[in-house]
């Protein structure tokens, strides 16, 4: 009997703790969700390896002992979306699709028409939380190049976690 109730409670606390860890995909543009891998974005935006630019590849070495660490940027760069065309950059996390930077090349309309067509009020140096795990910042970078960046939360602040915790 104490086997079978200590078997029960095992399971109880299983559940319980995958329970609490969502990673229910949330698509981030063009119907690419957060969490595929590499290969199923590849297949998605229909790309060759030609096309497909590694810009970081970045890994903890089998015999680290702390957590997995893999940060895996790739770059499209004759890419579309709602019309414009920019690159877009791909950010993996432990091979799971963490983000999306979008570089348009006329960041003023491709940001209209992306207010536009979800009901946003994105600008310039802005982020808006779009459910609980999505969220969409508008922002420049080291080269100051205005990119849109559609962010699953939940992966991100795995990354950061790992981060700041053992780096």
């Amino acid at each position: 009997m104490k086997t079978k109730v200590k078997n029960i409670i095992i399971v109880a606390g299983m559940l319980l703790f995958l329970g609490c860890s969502d990673s229910t995909p949330v698509s981030l543009i063009d119907n690419i969700k957060s969490y595929s891998s590499q290969e199923e974005v590849r297949k998605i935006v229909n790309v060759d390896k030609g096309g497909w630019k590694v810009i970081e590849d970045t890994k903890t070495s089998p015999n680290d002992k702390r957590p997995p660490y893999h940060l895996f940027v790739t770059s499209i760069e004759d890419y579309s979306n709602l019309g414009e065309a920019g690159e877009a950059q791909f950010f993996y996390f432990n091979n799971r699709l963490m983000k999306i930077v979008f570089y348009p090349k006329h960041p003023d309309k491709y940001i209209s028409t992306l207010n536009q067509n979800n009901d946003l009020k994105l600008n310039e140096n802005s982020e808006q939380e779009i459910d609980s795990y999505l969220i969409i910042r508008v922002a420049r970078d080291y080269a100051n190049r205005m990119y849109v960046s559609f962010i699953d939360q939940r992966l991100e602040k795995e990354f950061d976690n790992w981060i700041r915790k053992y780096s």
